[in-house]
Protein backbone atom coordinates (compact mmCIF):
# COMPACT_ATOMS: atom_id res chain seq x y z
CA UNK A 1 0.00 0.00 0.00
CA UNK A 2 1.48 2.90 -1.17
CA UNK A 3 1.89 6.06 1.18
CA UNK A 4 0.82 9.56 0.60
CA UNK A 5 1.67 12.40 2.63
CA UNK A 6 0.37 15.87 2.19
CA UNK A 7 1.79 19.15 4.55
CA UNK A 8 0.88 22.26 4.26
CA UNK A 9 1.82 25.60 6.25
CA UNK A 10 -1.12 27.68 7.00
CA UNK A 11 -0.79 31.24 9.03
CA UNK A 12 2.23 30.90 10.46
CA UNK A 13 1.01 27.64 11.88
CA UNK A 14 1.43 23.99 11.28
CA UNK A 15 -0.48 21.16 9.91
CA UNK A 16 0.00 17.62 8.21
CA UNK A 17 -2.36 15.07 6.72
CA UNK A 18 -0.91 11.29 6.41
CA UNK A 19 -2.96 8.99 4.75
CA UNK A 20 -2.73 5.74 3.51
CA UNK A 21 -4.93 5.08 -0.38
CA UNK A 22 -8.28 4.02 0.44
CA UNK A 23 -11.52 4.86 -1.23
CA UNK A 24 -13.53 7.62 -0.06
CA UNK A 25 -11.16 9.03 2.93
CA UNK A 26 -11.47 13.33 3.44
CA UNK A 27 -9.69 14.96 5.27
CA UNK A 28 -9.30 18.99 5.60
CA UNK A 29 -7.82 21.58 7.59
CA UNK A 30 -8.05 25.16 8.29
CA UNK A 31 -6.08 27.73 10.15
CA UNK A 32 -6.66 31.39 11.44
CA UNK A 33 -3.63 32.55 14.02
CA UNK A 34 -0.44 32.16 14.88
CA UNK A 35 1.47 28.74 15.88
CA UNK A 36 -1.25 26.62 15.49
CA UNK A 37 -0.71 22.70 14.79
CA UNK A 38 -3.03 20.26 13.76
CA UNK A 39 -2.40 16.63 12.36
CA UNK A 40 -4.85 14.02 10.98
CA UNK A 41 -3.96 10.65 10.10
CA UNK A 42 -6.03 8.25 8.37
CA UNK A 43 -4.66 4.49 8.17
CA UNK A 44 -6.66 1.39 6.73
CA UNK A 45 -10.14 3.42 6.65
CA UNK A 46 -12.56 3.39 4.79
CA UNK A 47 -15.65 6.28 4.12
CA UNK A 48 -14.54 8.17 6.66
CA UNK A 49 -14.57 12.08 7.11
CA UNK A 50 -11.98 14.47 9.26
CA UNK A 51 -12.13 17.88 10.05
CA UNK A 52 -9.89 20.38 12.04
CA UNK A 53 -10.56 24.20 12.01
CA UNK A 54 -8.37 26.49 14.52
CA UNK A 55 -9.47 29.95 14.82
CA UNK A 56 -7.05 31.28 17.02
CA UNK A 57 -3.37 31.34 18.80
CA UNK A 58 -1.53 27.80 20.26
CA UNK A 59 -3.75 25.88 19.40
CA UNK A 60 -3.22 21.96 18.97
CA UNK A 61 -5.88 19.52 17.42
CA UNK A 62 -4.70 15.88 16.56
CA UNK A 63 -7.22 13.34 14.52
CA UNK A 64 -6.17 9.62 13.81
CA UNK A 65 -8.98 7.08 12.46
CA UNK A 66 -7.30 3.35 11.67
CA UNK A 67 -9.28 0.46 10.56
CA UNK A 68 -12.46 2.25 10.54
CA UNK A 69 -15.32 2.59 7.84
CA UNK A 70 -18.58 4.92 7.73
CA UNK A 71 -17.45 7.36 10.71
CA UNK A 72 -16.30 11.36 11.00
CA UNK A 73 -13.90 12.94 13.41
CA UNK A 74 -14.36 17.37 13.56
CA UNK A 75 -12.95 19.81 16.15
CA UNK A 76 -13.19 23.37 15.86
CA UNK A 77 -10.92 25.20 18.27
CA UNK A 78 -11.35 28.78 18.97
CA UNK A 79 -9.23 31.18 21.56
CA UNK A 80 -5.74 30.17 22.25
CA UNK A 81 -3.91 27.31 24.28
CA UNK A 82 -6.46 24.53 23.27
CA UNK A 83 -5.85 20.67 22.92
CA UNK A 84 -8.10 18.46 21.11
CA UNK A 85 -7.41 14.69 20.30
CA UNK A 86 -9.82 12.44 18.40
CA UNK A 87 -8.77 8.83 17.85
CA UNK A 88 -11.04 6.21 15.98
CA UNK A 89 -9.68 2.94 15.66
CA UNK A 90 -11.37 -0.87 14.88
CA UNK A 91 -14.82 0.10 14.26
CA UNK A 92 -18.04 1.09 12.05
CA UNK A 93 -20.47 3.95 12.41
CA UNK A 94 -18.25 6.30 14.58
CA UNK A 95 -18.92 9.90 15.25
CA UNK A 96 -17.07 12.23 17.41
CA UNK A 97 -17.30 16.51 17.76
CA UNK A 98 -15.33 18.59 19.68
CA UNK A 99 -16.84 21.90 19.84
CA UNK A 100 -18.87 21.31 16.78
CA UNK A 101 -19.45 24.40 14.92
CA UNK A 102 -22.62 24.81 15.71
CA UNK A 103 -22.34 26.09 19.09
CA UNK A 104 -20.40 29.16 19.89
CA UNK A 105 -17.28 29.71 21.68
CA UNK A 106 -14.60 27.32 23.01
CA UNK A 107 -12.52 29.65 25.10
CA UNK A 108 -9.12 29.23 26.17
CA UNK A 109 -6.52 26.73 27.49
CA UNK A 110 -9.18 24.00 27.64
CA UNK A 111 -8.17 20.22 26.78
CA UNK A 112 -10.55 17.57 25.34
CA UNK A 113 -9.83 14.01 24.25
CA UNK A 114 -12.07 11.00 22.83
CA UNK A 115 -11.31 7.58 22.26
CA UNK A 116 -13.54 5.63 20.00
CA UNK A 117 -13.88 2.18 18.88
CA UNK A 118 -16.64 -0.39 18.28
CA UNK A 119 -19.84 0.25 16.19
CA UNK A 120 -22.17 3.13 16.29
CA UNK A 121 -20.83 5.21 19.04
CA UNK A 122 -21.24 9.00 19.36
CA UNK A 123 -19.50 11.66 21.23
CA UNK A 124 -19.86 15.32 21.79
CA UNK A 125 -17.51 17.80 23.62
CA UNK A 126 -18.93 21.32 24.28
CA UNK A 127 -16.23 23.84 26.22
CA UNK A 128 -17.14 26.92 26.70
CA UNK A 129 -20.67 28.28 24.81
CA UNK A 130 -20.34 32.23 26.24
CA UNK A 131 -18.12 33.77 23.61
CA UNK A 132 -18.11 33.54 20.10
CA UNK A 133 -16.00 32.16 17.29
CA UNK A 134 -13.22 34.54 17.18
CA UNK A 135 -10.21 34.42 19.01
CA UNK A 136 -10.01 35.93 22.73
CA UNK A 137 -13.63 34.72 22.72
CA UNK A 138 -15.42 35.05 26.28
CA UNK A 139 -15.86 31.21 26.80
CA UNK A 140 -15.44 28.80 29.23
CA UNK A 141 -11.33 28.23 29.87
CA UNK A 142 -9.17 25.71 31.93
CA UNK A 143 -11.63 22.83 31.54
CA UNK A 144 -10.46 19.36 31.24
CA UNK A 145 -12.49 16.51 29.44
CA UNK A 146 -12.18 12.73 28.01
CA UNK A 147 -14.19 10.91 27.29
CA UNK A 148 -13.63 6.72 26.24
CA UNK A 149 -16.39 4.24 24.13
CA UNK A 150 -15.63 0.79 23.32
CA UNK A 151 -18.69 -1.40 22.58
CA UNK A 152 -21.70 -0.91 20.86
CA UNK A 153 -24.25 1.93 20.77
CA UNK A 154 -23.36 4.33 23.29
CA UNK A 155 -23.86 8.34 23.23
CA UNK A 156 -22.34 10.40 25.30
CA UNK A 157 -22.30 14.13 26.02
CA UNK A 158 -20.10 16.27 27.85
CA UNK A 159 -20.47 20.11 28.14
CA UNK A 160 -18.49 22.50 30.14
CA UNK A 161 -19.16 26.29 29.50
CA UNK A 162 -17.93 27.17 32.53
CA UNK A 163 -14.04 27.32 33.94
CA UNK A 164 -11.70 24.61 36.15
CA UNK A 165 -13.76 21.72 35.45
CA UNK A 166 -12.91 18.05 34.89
CA UNK A 167 -15.29 15.30 33.21
CA UNK A 168 -14.61 11.80 32.45
CA UNK A 169 -16.63 9.84 30.99
CA UNK A 170 -16.29 6.49 30.04
CA UNK A 171 -18.59 3.91 27.76
CA UNK A 172 -18.21 0.35 27.40
CA UNK A 173 -21.66 -1.10 25.58
CA UNK A 174 -23.00 -4.67 24.81
CA UNK A 175 -26.02 -3.70 22.99
CA UNK A 176 -27.02 -5.83 19.86
CA UNK A 177 -29.48 -2.67 18.71
CA UNK A 178 -29.94 0.59 18.53
CA UNK A 179 -33.03 0.29 21.16
CA UNK A 180 -30.37 -1.00 23.63
CA UNK A 181 -28.13 2.39 23.51
CA UNK A 182 -26.17 3.88 26.39
CA UNK A 183 -26.61 7.29 27.05
CA UNK A 184 -24.18 9.55 29.33
CA UNK A 185 -24.38 13.63 29.98
CA UNK A 186 -21.93 15.50 31.74
CA UNK A 187 -23.24 19.47 31.85
CA UNK A 188 -21.07 21.21 34.02
CA UNK A 189 -21.92 25.52 34.28
CA UNK A 190 -19.68 27.08 37.42
CA UNK A 191 -16.42 26.20 38.53
CA UNK A 192 -13.96 23.38 39.98
CA UNK A 193 -16.59 20.70 39.35
CA UNK A 194 -15.37 16.84 38.92
CA UNK A 195 -17.32 14.20 37.48
CA UNK A 196 -16.80 11.11 35.79
CA UNK A 197 -19.19 8.88 34.66
CA UNK A 198 -18.59 4.84 34.12
CA UNK A 199 -20.92 2.37 32.87
CA UNK A 200 -21.08 -1.06 31.57
CA UNK A 201 -23.62 -2.83 29.93
CA UNK A 202 -26.83 -1.67 28.03
CA UNK A 203 -29.80 0.16 28.63
CA UNK A 204 -27.83 2.28 31.00
CA UNK A 205 -29.02 6.20 31.17
CA UNK A 206 -26.67 8.80 33.60
CA UNK A 207 -26.70 11.95 34.29
CA UNK A 208 -24.24 14.35 36.35
CA UNK A 209 -25.37 18.20 36.45
CA UNK A 210 -23.25 20.24 38.02
CA UNK A 211 -23.69 24.21 38.85
CA UNK A 212 -21.96 26.57 41.17
CA UNK A 213 -18.71 25.91 42.12
CA UNK A 214 -16.20 22.65 43.66
CA UNK A 215 -18.74 19.64 43.19
CA UNK A 216 -17.66 16.21 43.17
CA UNK A 217 -19.89 13.58 41.41
CA UNK A 218 -19.31 9.84 40.34
CA UNK A 219 -21.93 7.25 38.98
CA UNK A 220 -21.11 3.94 37.91
CA UNK A 221 -23.49 1.29 36.49
CA UNK A 222 -22.72 -2.32 35.21
CA UNK A 223 -25.90 -4.45 34.05
CA UNK A 224 -28.43 -3.17 32.16
CA UNK A 225 -31.76 -1.50 32.83
CA UNK A 226 -29.66 1.50 34.78
CA UNK A 227 -31.09 5.54 35.53
CA UNK A 228 -28.61 7.71 37.83
CA UNK A 229 -29.09 11.20 37.78
CA UNK A 230 -27.48 13.32 39.84
CA UNK A 231 -27.95 17.35 40.31
CA UNK A 232 -25.98 19.83 42.39
CA UNK A 233 -26.28 23.16 43.24
CA UNK A 234 -24.48 25.97 45.63
CA UNK A 235 -20.99 24.85 46.23
CA UNK A 236 -18.86 21.59 47.66
CA UNK A 237 -21.81 19.43 47.33
CA UNK A 238 -20.56 15.13 46.81
CA UNK A 239 -22.56 12.73 45.25
CA UNK A 240 -21.53 8.87 44.50
CA UNK A 241 -23.78 6.36 42.74
CA UNK A 242 -22.71 2.77 42.01
CA UNK A 243 -25.72 0.53 40.76
CA UNK A 244 -25.59 -3.77 39.69
CA UNK A 245 -28.49 -4.91 37.60
CA UNK A 246 -28.23 -8.62 37.54
CA UNK A 247 -31.83 -9.61 36.69
CA UNK A 248 -34.83 -8.32 35.17
CA UNK A 249 -36.16 -4.71 35.83
CA UNK A 250 -34.98 -1.37 36.14
CA UNK A 251 -32.66 0.42 38.82
CA UNK A 252 -33.29 3.65 39.35
CA UNK A 253 -30.98 6.28 41.45
CA UNK A 254 -32.11 10.10 41.63
CA UNK A 255 -29.82 12.84 43.89
CA UNK A 256 -30.62 16.16 44.53
CA UNK A 257 -28.28 18.54 46.18
CA UNK A 258 -28.09 22.37 46.99
CA UNK A 259 -26.79 24.35 49.27
CA UNK A 260 -23.26 23.39 50.86
CA UNK A 261 -21.40 20.53 51.76
CA UNK A 262 -23.63 17.73 51.50
CA UNK A 263 -23.01 13.95 50.83
CA UNK A 264 -24.90 11.58 49.09
CA UNK A 265 -23.83 7.87 48.96
CA UNK A 266 -26.09 5.50 46.92
CA UNK A 267 -24.77 1.56 46.46
CA UNK A 268 -27.76 -0.61 44.82
CA UNK A 269 -26.68 -4.25 43.64
CA UNK A 270 -29.93 -6.29 42.42
CA UNK A 271 -32.55 -5.19 40.42
CA UNK A 272 -35.86 -3.11 40.42
CA UNK A 273 -34.65 -1.00 43.31
CA UNK A 274 -35.21 2.70 43.66
CA UNK A 275 -33.48 5.55 45.77
CA UNK A 276 -34.20 9.12 45.75
CA UNK A 277 -32.10 11.65 47.49
CA UNK A 278 -32.98 15.26 48.10
CA UNK A 279 -30.56 17.38 50.42
CA UNK A 280 -31.66 21.28 50.53
CA UNK A 281 -29.96 22.43 53.48
CA UNK A 282 -25.87 22.44 54.52
CA UNK A 283 -23.77 19.69 55.68
CA UNK A 284 -26.01 16.98 55.48
CA UNK A 285 -24.84 13.29 54.94
CA UNK A 286 -27.50 10.61 53.24
CA UNK A 287 -26.36 6.91 52.50
CA UNK A 288 -28.75 4.39 50.94
CA UNK A 289 -27.66 0.55 50.66
CA UNK A 290 -29.73 -1.86 48.83
CA UNK A 291 -29.31 -5.56 47.88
Amino acid sequence: MKLRIISMALIAGCASVVTCAMAEESAQLSQNGDANTSSITQIGSDHVLSESYIWGSGNTTSIIQSNVTHSGASIYETASGNRGTIEQFDGTGLSAYINPLNTVGAGHDNAAKIVQSGNDQFMTITQGVEGGMIPGDTGGSGNEASATQSGSFNTGIISQPGSFNVALLSQAGNGSTAAETNTAIIDQNGTGHRATLTQFGNLLEASIIQSGTDHAASSRQEGSDGLSWIAQTGSGNTAYVFQINGGAGENRSTISQGSFGNMANVSQNGSNLTSTISQSGNHNVANVTQN
